[in-house]
């Protein structure tokens, strides 16, 4: 049972690892906008033109934001079909690896557990076949 902790464990430390990164990127993406918004702002009103019109944190919203208006929709369905096959290669991954420990090993156990990994299977298939199917209707 003290592999099921060691292995509980080092998940939750990786996840809270990966979720501060993306955090750290998040804020570094913010703050690359603001310096441009701002630059642009100065050089405007260096050439003697008005600043730029509303708050410019609603600008900064509207730069970073995700909406389907900002973002390009063949750049959405590689980001799916990237997570598609990253999510049916880690269940794949998942059942195989579980399927290969010994029963009669310390961590026997984890064999038992080898159908968790058509979960992510199944999830990577339902997004690519949305994905496939957007593609198709525009």
């Amino acid at each position: 049972m003290d592999g099921f902790w060691a292995i509980l464990v080092i998940g939750v430390l990786v996840f809270l690892w990966g979720y501060g990164d993306m955090i750290s990127g998040s804020h570094k993406i913010a703050s690359r906008a603001r310096d441009q918004l701002h630059k642009e702002r100065l050089m405007a009103m260096e050439k003697g033109l008005p600043p730029p019109d509303g708050s410019f944190d609603e600008a900064l919203l509207a730069y970073v934001s995700d909406d389907a208006n900002n973002l390009d929709s063949r750049r959405q369905r590689v980001s799916a079909f990237g997570w598609a096959i990253v999510l049916i290669l880690g269940g794949i991954g998942w059942t195989v690896a579980t399927m290969l420990v010994p029963r009669d090993g310390a961590i026997g156990w984890l064999n038992d557990s080898f159908s968790f990994g058509f979960i992510p299977v199944l999830l990577g298939l339902g997004i690519g076949v949305h994905a496939l199917i957007s593609r198709l209707t525009r």
